[in-house]
């Protein structure tokens, strides 16, 4: 059982890579960082089961789905996203519109999240997993909804970002201020020492 793991983070692509190849079910896993490397990959190699992160630079996981299950040689393979930032649950009906299997969202303990790698393998295997067509909702309408997403997502996080950036700040100046009242106490300490001695 050949699995494609997509991920931008390396240590989450290690993390899953141990979990499967640990599970002891003879799973070989192989590491993409992005959704482009990861369509390179399936073109050159044959996998049974795709799992991706979506927030990733270059090509996202929701992209990344579109693009497998729009492919005859690749719609058939099973598609679960396992993501940290995405996890509202319109994020979810999205990833499963576009095709996915599963949603699984971070954390989830190693047992949990290799009993639904398990689960959809056997529905793959037994035929329970349909493989879908590209998508019959139009192609704008799930463009509109997938860019609303990644406006909501990117929104967030340069709110983050703002948010982060004003507590450094705050901490600089507060290290500035401290800076500046151990150079004053020294510069007092030299002075008085000066004087005693002169």
């Amino acid at each position: 059982m050949k699995i494609l793991s997509v991920d931008d983070k390396v240590e989450n692509l290690y993390l899953i890579e141990s979990m499967l190849q640990g599970a002891g079910c003879g799973y070989q896993v192989v590491s993409a960082h992005n959704g482009i490397d990861a369509l390179e990959k399936l073109e050159q190699e044959k996998f049974d089961l795709i799992v991706a992160d979506i927030l990733m630079p270059e090509m996202d996981g929701f992209e990344l789905c579109h693009e497998v299950k729009a492919r005859e040689s690749l719609r058939r393979i099973p598609f679960i996203f396992y993501t940290a930032t995405y996890t509202d649950k319109k994020d979810q009906e999205l990833g499963l519109r576009l095709g996915a299997s599963r949603f699984v969202i971070k954390p989830v303990e190693p047992d949990k999240f290799l009993a639904i790698i398990r689960e959809a393998i056997e529905d793959y295997e037994s035929g329970r997993l349909v493989s879908l067509p590209p998508a019959t909702e139009k192609e704008e309408v799930l463009l509109k909804e997938y860019n609303r997403r990644l406006v909501r997502k990117l929104d967030h996080k340069v709110r983050q970002l703002a948010e982060t950036t004003q507590k450094l700040k705050a901490e600089v100046g507060e290290r500035q201020k401290a800076e500046a009242e151990v150079r004053n106490a020294n510069s007092e300490l030299e002075t008085r020492v000066r004087e005693r001695t002169c």
